[in-house]
C-alpha cells in the first residue's frame, strides 16, 4: 500500500503493517477515508470550518494549507487566530455519522509555540446526544514549536459517555485564554487507527523557543544621558486629567467589552490618576431593540470605567517613554497603556501595547496591517504574573518603559525587557496606512477595560477596582 511504504520510509518496522489506518478530511492526504469528501458542495457529506464568535462578523481563525511545515505528504493545516476563543470543527453532515467504535485509537500531530501562552487547548468528539473534551496536553502534546503526535484512545471516548458508534462531530480542536491574534498551530496527519499504535518516527526538531529568547533579561544599561524630558503629565492636580492634553472616549468602544466609558472614572487624587472600575446598572443611551451590533443591542450599562487618550492633542515620534502605575489583576480587569499612529486606519496605523494586563498575564505587543483589511500582523509576548513575583509584585507600582527608534521598539518594566519589535519586519502590505506604521507619530492611550473578548469574568471580583498611574514621561534624544 501507498500509505504504509510512505510511512515506512519515516522509520517504522514491517511490524506496523498489522495496522489499519483510515484518514480523516484532506489534511490527513489519504486516500482511505471515513468522510468521503469535505465541503459545502451538494454532494458533501462533511463541512469543517472556524466558529464565528457572536457579534463577529469574520472566523475565529484563518485556515490556510502550509506547502512548507508538514510531517509527511504535501502539506498540513494552518490557523492564524483571530479570537482569543473558538474551534475548528469537522462534522458530518445532517444525519450522517461515522462509526468509531471499529478503532482503537484517534492520532493527529500539531505544532505549536504560542500555545503555552493559552489557557486552554484541547480536543472534541461528539455523538449526537454526548461529548468528550481532553487537553492536547494530556495526550502528547507539548507547546515547543515542534511537531507532537497527539494519541486519543477511542476507549476513552466511550468512556466519556459518547457513543462512539455515531459521531457525529469527527474532530475538533479548540482554544481560550491567553490567545492574541496573529498566534498560530498547524495540524497535520489526522487519522484513525485499528491494531498496535503507529506513530510517525519524526527528525530531529529543534525547539523553536522564540518566546524564551525575547525574555533578554535585566537590561544591562540605562543611560538617560542624551536624552532630555520633552513631555510629561505626574497628576499632581485634583478632578479631571488636564483636558489640554487628554481627551475622554465615552461609550462602548472596543473588543465587546462590558464597561461603558465615562469622564466620572478617571481623576486626579494625591498625586495619581485614578481609574476606578465600578459596578452600578443604567440604561444604554444607544440601545436599539433587535439591533446586531454588540454596543447598541445591550439594554442596560452594568460596569463603568474610564478611558483617555492624547489624539489631537500631543504626540511622538521615538523616544523613551515611561510610566509609573499600579494594575489591579482581579478578574475582569484589563488595564492598558498604549500608542496608535496618529495617520491610517487600524492596524495599518500601528499599535503598541506598552503594557496590557488580562487573566493572569502582563503583555507587550506590536501590531501592523495585513493583506486582510482590519486583521493585525500581531508581534506578542505575555509573561505571567506568577514569573514576576505573583500576588506581591501586584500590590505595587512598576516602571514601564518603551524605547522606541527607527530601527526598534523595546518594551520593558522594571529594566526586565519583555518584547523587541525590529522596524525592518514591521512593512504594511496595503495603502490602509503609512508603510510603516512606526515610523510616523503615534499618541498615548490609558484606560481600564473591564470584560470582553479577553480580560475575564468581572463577576468574580470585588467592586470597585482601580487602575493607577503615577505618572507618564517622554524623553526625546537631544538635538
Amino acid at each position: 500500500m501507498k500509505l504504509l511504504s510512505g510511512l515506512c520510509a519515516f522509520g517504522l518496522s514491517f511490524a506496523a503493517l498489522a495496522t489499519d489506518i483510515v484518514g480523516i478530511h484532506n489534511v490527513s492526504e489519504y486516500s482511505k477515508r471515513v468522510n468521503k469528501h469535505c465541503g459545502w458542495e451538494s454532494h458533501s457529506d462533511s463541512q469543517s470550518y472556524a466558529w464565528t464568535p457572536p457579534g463577529r462578523d469574520k472566523p475565529s481563525a484563518l485556515v490556510e494549507v502550509d506547502m512548507d511545515d508538514k510531517i509527511e505528504g504535501k502539506m498540513s493545516y494552518r490557523f492564524t487566530m483571530n479570537a482569543s476563543w473558538s474551534r475548528w470543527v469537522l462534522n458530518m453532515n445532517k444525519g450522517r455519522t461515522v462509526d468509531y467504535s471499529k478503532f482503537d485509537r484517534l492520532v493527529f500531530y500539531v505544532k505549536s509555540e504560542e500555545a503555552q501562552l493559552w489557557d486552554d487547548f484541547y480536543v472534541v468528539v461528539q455523538s449526537p446526544d454526548a461529548s468528550y473534551k481532553r487537553k492536547l496536553s494530556e495526550i502528547g502534546f507539548i507547546p515547543d514549536g515542534r511537531w507532537h503526535a497527539c494519541v486519543l484512545p477511542i476507549a476513552d471516548i466511550k468512556a466519556g459517555g459518547v457513543n462512539t458508534e455515531y459521531i457525529t462531530s469527527l474532530i475538533q480542536i479548540g482554544w481560550g485564554g491567553g490567545v492574541n491574534g496573529g498566534h498560530t498551530f498547524n495540524l497535520d496527519n489526522v487519522h484513525l487507527q485499528k491494531g498496535p499504535l503507529l506513530v510517525i518516527s519524526l527528525p530531529d526538531q529543534k525547539p523553536t523557543n522564540k518566546l524564551a529568547i525575547k525574555r533578554l533579561g535585566k537590561n544591562p544599561f540605562h543611560d538617560m544621558s542624551g536624552y532630555e524630558l520633552v513631555w510629561a503629565d505626574e497628576f499632581n492636580g485634583s478632578g479631571p486629567p488636564n483636558e489640554k492634553y487628554w481627551n475622554f472616549e465615552e461609550g462602548f468602544a472596543r473588543n465587546r467589552e462590558i464597561q461603558w466609558y465615562q469622564k466620572d472614572n478617571a481623576y486626579q487624587k494625591d498625586g495619581l490618576l485614578v481609574f476606578e472600575g465600578r459596578k452600578e446598572k443604567k440604561p444604554n443611551p444607544t440601545y436599539k431593540a433587535g439591533s446586531k451590533d454588540w454596543r447598541t443591542n445591550r439594554e442596560f450599562i452594568e460596569y463603568t470605567s474610564a478611558s483617555i487618550t492624547t489624539k489631537g492633542k500631543v504626540d511622538w515620534k521615538y523616544g523613551r517613554f515611561e510610566i509609573r502605575a499600579k494594575v489591579d489583576t482581579r478578574s475582569g480587569m484589563w488595564p492598558a497603556i498604549w500608542t496608535i499612529g496618529v495617520e491610517g486606519e487600524w492596524p495599518s496605523n500601528g499599535e503598541i501595547d506598552i503594557m496590557e494586563y488580562y487573566t493572569g498575564k502582563i503583555m507587550a505587543n506590536a501590531a501592523w496591517g495585513t493583506k486582510v483589511r482590519w486583521r493585525a500582523n500581531w508581534d506578542s509576548h505575555a509573561t505571567r504574573l506568577e514569573q514576576l513575583g505573583g500576588e506581591k509584585w501586584a500590590d505595587e507600582f512598576h516602571i514601564w518603559r518603551m524605547d522606541w527608534t527607527e530601527d526598534y521598539i523595546r518594551l520593558y518594566v522594571d529594566d526586565i525587557l519583555l518584547n523587541e519589535t525590529l522596524l525592518k519586519d514591521t512593512i504594511n502590505p496595503t495603502d490602509l496606512g503609512p508603510k510603516n506604521p512606526f515610523q510616523q507619530a503615534h499618541f498615548f492611550l490609558l484606560n481600564l477595560a473591564i470584560g470582553g473578548d479577553l480580560g475575564g469574568d468581572p463577576e468574580q471580583a470585588e467592586w470597585p477596582g482601580y487602575y493607577l498611574v503615577d505618572y507618564v514621561r517622554v524623553y526625546q534624544k537631544k538635538k
